[in-house]
């Protein structure tokens, strides 16, 4: 039997607007929510390739500040992502909220390879994000096979003394650029 997840309390729950639908997100208590310049479109709603476009084009091409996750509200975690051939999709690293351009929003499973040429970033090993139906995929450092049922780690969201809580909140694009330098895996990077 599975164990009913624990009730969320009240001061984690956010009510804000997102392109016009009301959307409840979990966040932090001590989290600042940003008041993005990037358009971003409800976790229920289609997300189309013109959603991807403004998102990409607005953090991007703008210079705009990183949005928030629609799932958790963390920034600098979460954004759109493009992958060759082709790919575009948004996700975060922060909780495992991850959406094809045209797809139904999915749960992401974390994992961890932990061989010798793994990275860290921002105090903590690196996260390798993956579907829920992955068996494996060749670790992008070592390039072993890595079995995902072998090396799921914790969610950082729903881990409290995760490192990445720390990463400051409601920042700037220039903010997070330096922030993420410090890391050969996130250097140069707006969002993780």
């Amino acid at each position: 039997m599975s164990e009913t997840p624990p009730r969320r309390p009240a001061h984690e729950l956010a009510r804000f607007k997102v392109r016009g639908t009301d959307t409840t997100t979990k966040i932090s208590p001590n989290a600042r929510l940003a008041r993005p310049s990037v358009p971003v479109t409800a976790r229920s709603g289609e997300y189309t390739r013109s959603d991807w476009d403004a998102e990409s084009f607005a953090l991007f091409a703008e210079g705009g500040d990183p949005p928030a996750c629609p799932e958790c509200g963390r920034t600098a975690f979460f954004g759109p992502r493009f992958v060759e051939p082709n790919r575009r999709h948004r996700g975060c690293r922060f909780c495992g909220f991850w959406q094809e351009v045209g797809a139904a929003p999915e749960q992401y499973l974390p994992t961890i390879h932990n061989c010798s040429e793994w990275p860290e970033c921002s105090r903590s090993q690196y996260i390798w994000w993956v579907s829920p139906d992955t068996e494996s995929y060749p670790c992008p450092y070592c390039h072993d096979e890595v079995a995902v049922a072998l090396c799921i780690t914790a969610v950082p969201n729903e881990d409290p003394s995760h490192p990445w809580w720390k990463v400051p909140q409601g920042r700037n694009q220039s903010f997070y650029q330096r922030l993420w330098k410090n890391w050969e895996v996130s250097a140069g990077r707006t969002i993780l």
